[in-house]
């Protein structure tokens, strides 16, 4: 899994939360631990408002944990580990249940609804992952069976599960990133040929392939990052693995995603792509060229931190309204805000006597709602929020 992630680690120190104060300011509300829980290591938001992701114990592992209004809930509290990385908007999460006891190849694809537990682990594989969700209840499920050659992986299964029936889609060697499916039923995952060349492939809410999608020019190693409501399919790529470059799949036919004037560099969020939002229905996509967060839309790029310095978008919205982290430094001094279509921007300062920093994670598919971390600028402890 260390090839697939971009972690940084002052970002990550920074999401660390204590113990967290009961009251806060209009339109804020601040995220409780459950019992026996230290900090927050990784929260987003569904589009009717549920936060999910993990909370870390002093032990050092990460435990699946939803957040409700005021009530907070770890989902396999039993469990060695747990993970919940997509929630669709009635509620279902998608993630992983290591068991207690068991060695870290007994990762097992889960999900939770209304208090059930529903174990998608495929028969005889090694690990597995339930990696994306859609609001059509459906579960995207990437597992490792072994394989003819003893690497870590093996043959890698992509299917989908839905109230217990399972659609496999493909099975081959391991691609990259990760696979991820949208509320049209439409499925893209990174496939690799007998000849190790990868491409994108893109399925339809029946499963039937539409394409093979592999970038132009030089770049190589392409994974998808996105996919919208009407199957356009959003595509990262580089070049050496360091320059990157971004396509909208969407008719057919594979459009680059221009950067600024003079950019080198076009990536959806060079620290964190995984588990975002970063296309919507309308076909807007947000991303950084050369470290400045621009909106693009029909071949037109527009930034979204004018002022200078670094930008990086955390997620769009259907609305068109996007997060952006605009920061002094790299990766500090940073402010999060809100940037509308139109342009206007709100500026996101946390609970009350938040100090500097403030960082967004994720925002509502739906409304003006973030969901973000901050510390205290008296006592230093890190405070989780929900504003909007």
């Amino acid at each position: 899994m260390i090839r697939r992630r971009v972690v940084v680690a002052a970002a990550a120190a920074l999401m660390s939360l204590g113990a967290l104060p009961a009251d806060a300011a209009p339109g804020v509300r601040v995220l409780p631990l459950p019992p026996g829980a230290s900090f927050i290591a990784f929260q987003r938001i569904s589009g009717t408002g549920l936060v999910y992701g993990q909370v870390q114990r002093p032990d050092g592992s990460r435990h699946a944990t939803v957040w409700r209004g005021d009530s907070v809930r770890e989902l396999a509290p039993a469990a060695a580990s747990s993970t919940a990385v997509h929630a669709n908007d009635l509620g279902l999460v998608a993630g992983t249940i290591t068991p207690a006891g068991a060695v870290p190849a007994a990762t097992r694809a889960t999900a939770w609804f209304l208090g059930r537990t529903f174990d998608l682990h495929p028969a005889g594989a090694q690990q597995s992952y339930a990696v994306d969700v859609n609001n059509r209840g459906e579960v995207l499920v990437e597992a490792y069976f072994p394989g003819p050659t003893p690497d870590e992986r093996g043959v890698e299964q992509i299917s989908v599960w839905r109230a217990g029936s399972v659609r496999v889609l493909h099975r081959g060697p391991q691609g990259n990133g990760y696979p991820v499916i949208g509320d049209g039923g439409h499925v893209a995952a990174s496939v690799v040929d007998g000849a190790g060349t990868s491409a994108v492939r893109v399925w339809d809410g029946r499963g039937r392939v539409l394409a093979d999608v592999t970038p132009a020019e030089t770049y190589v190693s392409p994974f998808p990052l996105d996919v919208n409501t009407r199957g356009e399919v959003l595509i990262q790529a580089y070049a050496g693995y360091v320059q990157g470059r971004m396509y909208l799949w969407r008719n057919g036919t594979a459009v680059a995603v221009s950067g600024l004037p003079g950019a080198r560099d076009v990536q959806a969020n060079p620290f964190d792509f995984f588990n975002r939002t970063f296309l919507n229905d309308a076909g807007e996509v947000v991303a950084t060229s050369d470290y400045r967060a621009f909106r693009w839309r029909d071949g037109v790029a527009t930034p979204l931190a004018p002022q200078g310095g670094f930008s990086y978008p955390q997620g769009i919205n259907e609305r068109g309204d996007v997060a952006v982290e605009s920061c002094a430094g790299a990766i500090h001094d940073c402010t999060p805000q809100i940037v509308s279509r139109a342009g206007e921007t709100t500026v996101i300062t946390g609970p009350p006597g938040s100090g500097p920093n403030v960082l967004v994670s994720d925002i509502n598919r739906h409304r003006r709602q973030v969901v973000g971390v901050a510390r205290d600028a008296a006592t230093g402890a890190s405070l989780g929020f929900v504003q909007g």
